[in-house]
């Protein structure tokens, strides 16, 4: 992580660096494939305004989402955030829990199954 800071849309993101070497198979003069060994720099911007440790394809794993991100040869930028707090999961832990056995359950899905047809 690079002490380095920018502005994607409205969310202050902070910059992380990643070098990585790599081998890729190429073709040589002779029309051979031949082992190459390139290295390659990935640029990322993420923001700690938006603490999901996500974004584009495989990427991840920083502290925040990342919003911008450049491989050398491909650049992806977050064009639109879309947050939505008023549709969160349920948390099952409320609820009071019952023991039951498999025939109650079979009624019980059976009815509801009836009511939704």
């Amino acid at each position: 992580m690079v002490d380095e800071t920018k502005f994607i849309g409205i969310y202050e993101c902070r910059k992380a660096i990643f070098k990585e070497t790599y081998t890729e198979d190429v073709f040589n003069e002779f029309g051979q494939f031949e082992a190459k060994t390139k290295e390659r720099t990935t640029t990322a911007w993420y923001t700690m305004q938006i603490p999901i440790s996500n974004g584009p394809l495989d990427f991840g794993g920083l502290p925040g989402i990342i919003l911008e991100i450049n491989d050398g040869e491909l650049t992806l930028v977050c064009t639109r955030v879309t947050l939505n707090p008023k549709k969160r999961r349920k948390d099952y832990r409320a609820y009071k829990w019952e023991k039951s056995d498999s025939r109650k359950v079979r009624s019980h899905i059976r009815k509801k199954i009836e009511r939704n047809a």
